[in-house]
């Protein structure tokens, strides 16, 4: 279910379209627009002579078997989608009125018709991703980011270590990340935490390092290339980043505190998308030297930055200690309890600290 809520739930620039939803979405615009539905009240007067006949065939004079063909008709098809779809949104004018900034009378909402099954598809996609925190959690469960030997050089609070904070930090991220990086570096990121990088490992297997390190055991998985030294060289020498700091797993989960402006958050993400592709291009090559293996790395950087103003002007302005940092928005550090989140709630709703506060006494 990721594929279908990429977008709604982790601000990836688009998702795949889910056909299910795509019908049921159809299915209610030919109920609520088609000719052959209209008049309403004449459709259903049909349907339930329909369901009468079905009930009792012997009574109607119609074969058994024609229940079962029954069941399966277009006419109830589209009037139990539609009925599903109208039961989880409310009502039809709720879901109408709900797309609009200023809710009108539906005779004078000339957009209804063709918005329709548009709306209905992205309220099913919202309604899927309400749980997308959740769903990241159990993601980063497997990479054991609480444990503080993955960061051994620097010292972690313990709050930022455990499950919750992770996962609303590294949610908070990759949602902002569409801003600052072009969206193959985004889905590269994405990758990674989704443990979707071709290893061997990922595939039972067993194989060295394609960046040809010295460690041991150097093994081709995605735990290894985050504090792989060519890695760790690269964001050295190429990046400007201290690999002490910024060469561990949480860096590449998106979850490391260290990672507190945009700049920083742009350079870490084109350090995983170069160590990525070259990954992907090396491995059951060899043969490369180290500086050769540094300057493909460099070059894939390069590469995920192209075509992107900004991507490329941190990357130009690396060594420049001139250089301005942009502090990353105050809503990525925000604790939210749940005080916090129902204050949030009411100013949405009621636009002033004065009825905040008279709602909230």
């Amino acid at each position: 279910m990721d594929l279908w809520t990429l977008k709604e739930s982790h601000g990836l620039p688009a998702s795949l379209r889910n056909i299910s939803w795509m019908a049921l979405a159809s299915q209610a615009r030919v109920l609520l627009f088609d000719q052959a539905c209209n008049p309403y009240r004449k459709f259903m007067e049909n349907l339930t002579a329909v369901r009468s006949a079905v009930a009792f065939p012997s009574r109607a004079g119609l074969p058994l078997h024609f229940q079962n063909w029954s069941r399966r008709s277009f006419s109830l098809r589209i009037y139990d989608s539609a009925q599903e779809i109208s039961d989880k949104c409310g009502g039809w004018n709720a879901l109408r009125c709900g797309r609009l900034d200023s809710p009108c009378a539906e005779s004078d909402d000339k957009n209804w018709k063709k918005d329709c099954q548009k709306t209905i598809y992205s309220f099913l996609a919202a309604k899927e991703a309400q749980h997308h925190q959740g769903r990241l959690r159990s993601k980063l469960e497997r990479w054991i980011l609480g444990d503080p030997t993955h960061s051994p050089f620097i010292r972690i609070p313990t709050r930022h270590l455990t499950p919750h904070w992770q996962a609303r930090r590294c949610h908070a991220l990759l949602g902002y990340l569409s801003t600052p990086v072009p969206p193959r570096v985004q889905s590269a990121v994405f990758g990674i935490i989704w443990n979707r990088w071709t290893t061997s490992v990922r595939f039972q297997g067993t194989g060295e390092c394609t960046f040809g390190c010295s460690d041991w055991p150097g093994l081709d998985k995605a735990e290894h290339y985050c504090k792989c030294e060519v890695a760790k060289e690269v964001l050295r020498r190429k990046l400007n980043l201290n690999p002490a700091t910024y060469g561990n797993l949480q860096t590449m989960m998106m979850v490391h505190p260290s990672i507190d402006s945009k700049e920083t958050l742009t350079t870490v993400a084109l350090w995983c998308y170069g160590l990525y592709t070259t990954a992907n291009r090396l491995r059951g090559v060899g043969g490369y030297e180290r500086e050769e293996v540094i300057d493909a790395i460099t070059q894939a950087i390069r590469e995920g930055a192209r075509g992107h103003p900004h991507a490329r002007k941190v990357l130009d302005q690396r060594w420049f200690r001139e250089a301005r940092t942009t502090p990353l928005p105050v809503w990525i550090h925000q604790d939210f309890d749940k005080k916090t989140s129902r204050l949030r709630a009411l100013r949405a709703v009621a636009g002033s600290r004065r009825e905040v506060r008279r709602r909230l006494n």
